[in-house]
């Protein structure tokens, strides 16, 4: 496979790799330089680097070795690609992209072992069966020749997905009140029941780090008042599958379990071509469904008016960034 030639200014020590990126997390309180903004969008649209990496190429390269080897774990190895990528905690519009990996939220047992147990990690999250699928082709087919043809209108991931995950978690709770207008959103919107949410079929976005590690997250510890849904079931803690015996530290063992399973060290791959590969455009990302929508068409930062600038401004933190692509070929399993 071949590596990215990516480039952002890296600091190594004996556990952790730290990468200094630019944080496009912006404050509307908070007054930015104009001509640092329309270099952040010239550089988002022509798809260059925010800023130089040393060595990054060469971390890859080791990385992707060590995982292949067995030396590295498959939670681990995301990570790095993550921060190689551009992701990161400081960002919630670029916060670190984890797949998910289970498909069986019904079942009293579950097998690690059952290839049924998991998702199609070729596919995007939004395109797990055949209908679905044959429902993107025909959208994207109803393009005009005129228009941007794209599978999905989403990210997978933004600011408004992390704070869905991480709403009964402060200050992330305070986030999600302030994306809608101070208060949380409609009960049946919330996040509540992993079995309900999986199963939606317009869910366009994959998991965050902490569901595999973080089972507070599903805990209301704050008891905040979320309301009734619409049949009048009162939000509390986060509904979990019969398999994990309703216990969050559980659920949250088993997706780890899950995670670092044969299966999905084998099959993994195929995601990661999705989101850091060379799926993430042209024909392959056609045939796998996973076009997205371009939010910066017909934009010049160079010469469009300041309130353009900042509506995309505002646009890009509600709809995501891209993962930066780190490989052209082919992820070996």
């Amino acid at each position: 496979f071949e590596i990215v030639n990516n480039t952002s200014s890296s600091i190594k020590n004996e556990n952790m790799i730290f990468i200094r990126n630019i944080n496009l997390f912006i404050e509307k309180e908070k007054n930015m330089n104009k001509n640092m903004i329309k270099q952040i969008f010239f550089r988002t649209k022509e798809k260059k680097n925010f800023c130089k990496i040393t060595d990054s190429k060469e971390i890859l390269e080791q990385a992707s070795e060590k995982w292949s080897n067995g030396f590295l774990n498959t939670y681990s190895y995301i990570m790095i690609l993550n921060t190689l990528s551009g992701r990161t905690y400081n960002n919630l519009a670029q916060y670190p992209i984890y797949p998910w990996i289970l498909k069986d939220y019904f079942s009293n047992e579950i097998d690690l072992n059952e290839s049924n147990t998991y998702r199609d990690f070729s596919f995007p999250i939004y395109a797990q069966d055949e209908e679905t699928r044959t429902n993107l082709k025909e959208k994207y087919e109803s393009f005009e020749d005129n228009e941007v043809k794209y599978h999905c209108g989403s990210h997978y991931s933004n600011s408004g997905f992390v704070c869905y995950y991480l709403i009964r978690i402060k200050p992330f709770s305070n986030f999600s009140a302030e994306i809608q207008g101070n208060c949380f959103d409609t009960p049946d919107r919330l996040f509540f029941n992993i079995k309900k949410f999986y199963v939606v079929q317009e869910k366009y976005q994959e998991l965050i780090p902490e569901i595999f590690n973080l089972p507070e997250l599903y805990i209301n510890m704050n008891n905040f008042i979320f309301g009734k849904t619409s049949d009048n079931f009162i939000i509390n803690n986060v509904q979990l599958p019969p398999w994990s015996l309703y216990s969050p530290r559980l659920f949250s063992k088993m997706n780890k379990k899950a995670l670092e399973s044969q299966y999905v060290s084998q099959h993994i791959n195929d995601w990661i071509d999705l989101i850091f590969g060379y799926k993430r455009s042209g024909p392959d990302a056609e045939k796998s469904f996973n076009v997205l929508k371009d939010f910066f068409d017909n934009f010049d930062p160079k010469k469009d008016e300041e309130d353009v600038i900042e509506g995309k401004i505002n646009e890009l933190c509600e709809m995501g960034i891209d993962p930066i692509q780190l490989f052209t070929k082919a992820h070996p399993k």
